[in-house]
């Protein structure tokens, strides 16, 4: 092949590139404005005829639809027009209820005006609602800033804040024609973490206390791994005595069989026997089956 021919390859190789790269850009920051920036209706799953599931970003919100109220679980990030999807499946009056006070769980409230969420996670939320903190703890590496970026992190926290408002003394909700739901305090991923139980068809929401994807223990308001223990423990007895046989995280999967509480009771039970090998001593995580806690040392 002649010199010139050589050079005619490579510039056209350089050209193709060059646009397959600039396609890739505009692709990303095309996807990145519609996730992050998009005040978008999400999509809505229907679990059944009463039942509803929408996705922001990572989180999931449930819609729970009684005969005389109804009740959403989350609200997530704050990036998606959460209250107009309520609103096109149900015109009775909605009450809002935060499984714990992280930011991905609690940034849409201001568009219900209030709601409900232990006095335990108060501290975490005033935290979380500061833009700086969350962008530099987390989104505190450099992929995560250029993935969603600073005007949505702003954008969010700085909305009308929320009335946030105890919760119910009886620890329960009625939410009309039988269906009632009960909450129970589990802390462990945050002080203030609750599930609650749709008690007429046996579904747990457990927040961010047991998912797929692993469950965060080494925050700074997390408690200790006994207390974590503990709380699987009454998780399983609340599943036992309800005939419960999913439960349904704030994150997918969703939902998960009730057998993953028993691989979350191994994992807690490995790092309290100091039975974890040396990389995950060295990563901060104990591990058993499905399930990965990770932890603060």
């Amino acid at each position: 092949m002649s010199g010139k021919r050589i050079k005619n390859v490579i510039r056209w190789a350089v050209i193709i590139f060059a646009a397959l790269l600039f396609l890739a850009v505009m692709g990303f920051r095309g996807w990145r404005k519609r996730t992050f920036q998009d005040f978008r209706i999400p999509e809505t799953v229907q679990v059944d005829d009463s039942t509803y599931c929408f996705q922001d970003v990572t989180a999931l919100m449930h819609l729970l639809v009684g005969k005389d109220s109804a009740l959403v679980i989350d609200t997530g990030f704050g990036l998606v027009n959460l209250k107009e999807a309520v609103n096109r499946l149900t015109d009775r009056p909605v009450k809002v209820i935060n499984t714990h006070g992280h930011f991905d769980h609690t940034h849409g409230n201001w568009q219900f005006g209030g709601t409900m969420v232990s006095y335990k996670d108060l501290e975490t939320i005033s935290r979380h609602d500061d833009a700086a903190y969350l962008y530099d703890n987390f989104l505190g590496n450099p992929f995560m800033k250029l993935l969603i970026g600073k005007k949505a992190v702003e954008r969010v926290c700085n909305q009308p804040k929320a009335e946030y408002r105890p919760l119910p003394e009886s620890m329960s909700l009625d939410l009309g024609g039988g269906r009632i739901i009960r909450l129970y305090e589990i802390p462990g991923h945050t002080p203030g973490s609750i599930a609650l139980l749709d008690v007429k068809n046996h579904r747990l929401y457990t927040g961010d206390m047991f998912c797929s994807g692993g469950v965060l223990l080494q925050l700074p308001e997390s408690t200790d791994v006994e207390t974590y223990l503990q709380s699987v423990r009454y998780t399983k007895q609340i599943c036992q005595e309800n005939g419960v046989k999913e439960i349904f995280p704030s994150h997918p999967e969703c939902p998960l069989p009730v057998s993953v509480l028993d691989d979350f009771e191994a994992a807690a039970l490995r790092y309290l026997h100091h039975e974890r090998s040396e990389k995950e001593i060295e990563n901060k995580t104990s591990a058993y089956g499905s399930a990965k806690l990770n932890v603060k040392r």
